[in-house]
């Protein structure tokens, strides 16, 4: 577990000894206004983690952000696997000059996709990343069948993909008619376009070997007598045993297909699923909405490679989620790797709807802003409002809760004229919310008033 750590001039503890269940899952909530450096603090911690893989990384010039560096990470225990995961194209997590070159990091974000079509691409990169997981270990398989399962489907996934590669560039990298720049230059199109950093050594130059690879594939294809025509589909179906290719007589490895992925000349078209009521009916994930489309792409993401003591970054997981599925998905993710142990989740939200639904164990919220650690049971199944004023500390315009704990303390001092204990608590909320309220707001006219009572009778 990460226990505390200093960053810019404070000190923040990740979790409380005294209500902390050792080697169960912690969630530690990070809350605070945008520009406090929630993104940055998650990507401070994955560096320092990855302290010793610095030079495989992209610099803070060539990310086009500067980052804070801080000391004095404590943590209870070396984390076997890192997990950064990320719906927003601005997060701030570290990515790697070289395609997946540390085994123990994985980045689940938008930052490093080569196409404009995030959302597909964005699949592909989970499907990858999930048929990478089965070929290097198929016991994986097993996790992610409990993850489709609890998600409401059966445990196979249906994928779809065309071979991104055009006939004439097909034929002139088999001849060795073009050279390998020349090969990359011709596919570069923006329908075809190949994963250039995945070809690259660890000097940016094209990897040869890897080249080498690839045309042994295409010419083993080739050989099977497939025809590389123009939307060529290639259907891939994942199981309990493993990844099968229903299109025709073609023989691919498991090593060959993530290859292919990785590579680029691959294209994901589609992902199916087959819902539990819906008999044998495959459910295309690009027909959900966005919210469930994020959500499952995201659990499945982590379900691909998430170990015992993994530490998973999620940064505001809330883009694109509607509240309802906000409350789901911090559900589903406490829920859905609950058989793993010693996981660290630290998640970076704005999100009171995610608060409320954490569970009253092992979870903890702190504050960018006060560097204040609370459990999180004192916010669960509270209104939205309270949320807004108590944690977030920006209650919007006539905060139900604020004007339901101010007509109180206005009734009872106006009757009793003093405050009581319970009366001077909801005073300290209302003086703290107080200038973040707007001039015109009865709200805050009636704080007004109160502040003048609590002169009088406090």
């Amino acid at each position: 577990m990460i226990e505390r750590i200093n960053f810019r001039s404070k000190t923040f503890d990740f979790i409380k000894y005294n209500e902390y269940n050792y080697g169960e899952n912690v969630f530690t909530i990070i809350v605070g206004k945008n520009g406090t450096g929630k993104s940055t603090l998650l990507s401070s911690i994955v560096s320092e983690l990855l302290g010793n893989y610095n030079d495989r990384f992209y610099n803070e010039s060539e990310l086009g952000f500067s980052r804070n560096h801080y000391n004095n990470l404590v943590i209870h225990n070396n984390f076997e696997n890192i997990i950064a995961v990320s719906a927003s194209p601005f997060d701030k997590f570290p990515l790697t000059k070289k395609f997946n070159d540390i085994e123990s990091y994985t980045y689940l974000g938008l930052r490093d996709l080569s196409s404009m079509n995030f959302g597909l691409s964005y699949m592909s990169k989970i499907i990858s990343s999930l048929i990478e997981s089965i070929f290097k270990n198929p016991s994986h398989w097993n996790n992610l069948a409990e993850v489709l399962d609890y998600l409401g489907y059966k445990d196979e996934i249906s994928t779809k993909f065309i071979f991104n590669i055009s006939k004439s560039s097909l034929e002139d990298f088999l001849n060795n008619n073009i050279s390998p720049e020349e090969f990359f230059h011709n596919t570069r199109t923006s329908a075809r376009s190949l994963n250039r950093r995945f070809f690259q050594n660890e000097y940016g130059e094209i990897d040869i070997a890897k080249l080498d690879f690839l045309r042994s594939i295409l010419i083993s294809l080739i050989r099977e007598d497939f025809e590389f025509r123009p939307n060529r589909l290639l259907h891939l179906f994942i199981n309990h045993n493993g990844i099968n290719i229903e299109s025709g007589n073609i023989r691919l490895y498991s090593e060959q297909i993530v290859f292919l992925l990785n590579s680029g000349i691959l294209k994901l078209r589609d992902i199916g699923l087959i819902k539990k009521n819906n008999r044998n009916s495959i459910f295309s994930i690009k027909d959900s909405s966005s919210g469930e489309q994020s959500v499952i792409l995201s659990i499945l993401g982590i379900a691909s490679k998430i170990t015992d003591n993994s530490i998973i970054c999620i940064d505001e997981p809330e883009v694109c989620l509607h509240p309802e599925w906000q409350e789901k998905y911090i559900q589903i993710l406490i829920n859905t790797f609950r058989k793993f142990r010693s996981c660290h989740f630290i998640i970076a939200t704005h999100s009171p709807q995610i608060i409320s639904k954490l569970s009253p164990n092992n979870c903890f919220v702190i504050s960018m802003e006060d560097a204040e650690i609370n459990s999180a049971y004192q916010y669960l199944n509270n209104s939205i409002d309270y949320q807004l004023a108590n944690l977030f500390k920006t209650p919007g315009y006539k905060n139900e809760y604020l004007s339901r704990i101010a007509f109180t303390i206005f009734s009872k001092v106006g009757k009793n004229k003093r405050f009581d204990d319970e009366d001077l608590t909801n005073y300290k909320v209302l003086k703290d919310v107080y200038k973040s309220l707007e001039h015109n707001d009865p709200v805050k006219e009636l704080i007004t008033v109160i502040i003048e009572l609590y002169k009088k009778y406090a």
